[in-house]
């Protein structure tokens, strides 16, 4: 934590490695929009949980200090971290892994560049413009949440389901 009492953008990070590296597959790119999407619900609520710059990239909302501290692992997924995290931190990422945890990279880089969001507001295509938080605040991000039915990772569980159903049945057969 600094001194204000708001946490650093890659302790928020490595909370959602520590508790979700292990089970579920996070990129860089991933965690970079789970931290801005943390962040834009906590800024529409009043509560700035840390400092960090909050740019738009290519793909979307980028913390670069996140993408930094993560860009070793390039487009891989991410199960282990040595950087330390808090209490806070780690409730945090449980609240917005509720929200957002289901969606594949891809899902959530689609779902940060919708009408609507600051990304779309701020991106001018070439440079990394920064979301400041008004542009957050005057956008829907943290308060409009995905719909599930149009997610990749949606379908893809549902696929899963109907397969395992078909297997069910020649099993029993």
């Amino acid at each position: 934590m600094d001194k204000e009492g708001a946490m650093k953008a890659v302790e928020l990070a490595s909370a959602f490695i520590q508790l979700y590296g292990n089970s579920s597959y996070l990129t860089n790119m991933k965690i970079n929009k789970l931290v801005y999407f943390a962040y834009a619900h906590s800024i529409q609520r009043g509560d700035k949980l840390f400092d960090d710059k909050i740019e738009a990239w290519k793909y979307g909302a980028v913390i670069p200090s996140v993408y930094h501290a993560l860009k070793a692992h390039k487009n891989m997924g991410i199960t282990t971290t040595d950087i330390a995290t808090s209490e806070k931190a780690l409730c945090t990422a449980k609240a917005t892994w509720a929200l957002y945890g289901y969606m594949t990279a891809s899902d959530i880089m689609n779902f940060c560049h919708r009408d609507g969001g600051a990304w779309k507001a701020v991106y001018n295509g070439t440079d990394h413009a920064t979301i400041n938080d008004s542009d957050i605040l005057a956008s829907t991000d943290g308060k409009e949440l995905p719909v599930k039915e149009q997610t990749s990772g949606y379908a893809m569980d549902k696929l899963i389901e109907k397969r395992m159903g078909l297997l069910r049945m020649l099993e029993n057969a």
